[in-house]
Formats: structure tokens, sequence, C-alpha cells
């Protein structure tokens, strides 16, 4: 079987890579960035979602008009 991706979704995939190296690992990776329950600090959590949603990364999935 032969799971190579084509065109735009090789693309994607290549996108989200990038964003979730950069951009989300090293938040994950550093404590500071945690509340007191140990989860994603909101602040810094929209301010991701926010980049995301720039870079047409948020729930690719859904249609474009939403």
């Amino acid at each position: 079987m032969d799971f190579t991706l084509e065109g735009e979704w090789e693309q994607l995939k290549n996108r989200v890579r990038s964003f979730i190296d950069t951009e989300i690992l090293p938040v994950e990776a550093d404590r500071t960035c945690y509340d007191k329950h140990e989860n994603i600090a909101l602040p810094v959590l929209g301010k991701k979602r926010e980049l995301a949603k720039q870079l047409g990364l948020w729930a690719p999935q859904a249609p474009k008009d939403r």
C-alpha cells in the first residue's frame, strides 16, 4: 500500500508538522506555560489558537465558510 500524500495534502501535513515543532512543543516543554492545574494556561493557549487560525491550520476538516 502506498500512503504517499499528494499536492495540497502533503503541504498541509508539512505546515502542521512545522507548527507543532516550532509553536506547540516548546510550550509543552516550558513549565511556566502551565496553570496551577497542570494545563496549558488559557492566555498561552489562546495565542496559539489564534496563530493556528491565522495560518489556516485551525479545523482544516471544516468547510471554509465556517
